[in-house]
């Protein structure tokens, strides 16, 4: 078995930092598991943050779609769960709040409407696979619990995600919250 958790890259916050642990713990437990890199091929660095949890990684081409392995998608990227077809997938709601906000027309509009700003931003640091970000931020659908497959897991990171989604879900889900970070338990003493 192997599990496969699904990060986009170059992407520093809370919800990667997360996924990052998930996949640093599930090792120290003897699992195998991997963070895929989403948008990066092998010749982009581990963010200077996440190198505590990883010293590698692989993309979405590495990923083998089969029974036995599990993927872990988090909420922000639900619309992936479509390509495998094989795999067990685990949701992380690691934000429920994201999944009504970068799905609405007014945010897609002013997301349209700045694109040319962050495309010269993102050309200027030498990020050339922001184009698969561009379009899934402007074609991005709200995730629907109606004719779910049941291999689908939810992962709830807060007792609103479990609430938001035991009330929506007829599959399994589990309250999972995330630790705090080991950059800030280890600056804050």
């Amino acid at each position: 078995m192997y599990i496969y958790v699904l990060i986009p890259y170059g992407l520093v916050t809370g919800g990667p930092d997360a996924l990052h642990q998930l996949v640093y713990y599930l090792n120290k437990l003897n699992f195998n598991a991997a963070v895929v890199y989403l948008g990066a091929d092998h010749r982009q660095k581990i963010p200077k943050t996440y190198m505590c949890y990883i010293d590698n990684y692989l993309t979405f081409n590495d990923i083998d779609d089969n029974e036995k392995n599990i993927i872990v998608i988090p909420e922000s990227l639900s619309h992936l769960k479509s390509k495998f077809k094989k795999s067990r997938i685990f949701i992380w709601w690691l934000s429920v709040d994201y999944n009504f906000i970068h799905t609405s027309l007014f945010y897609k509009l002013y997301f349209l409407a700045t694109m040319p700003l962050r495309f010269i931003k993102d050309f200027k640091k030498g990020k050339t696979w922001m184009g698969s970000v561009y379009y899934n931020a402007l074609f991005k659908q709200r995730y629907r619990f109606q004719n779910e497959s049941n291999n689908v897991t939810h992962l709830c990171a807060s007792y609103y995600a479990y609430d938001y989604v035991s009330s929506r879900s007829k599959n399994r889900f589990y309250l999972c919250i995330e630790p705090i970070s080991k950059f800030f338990l280890e600056k804050s003493s």
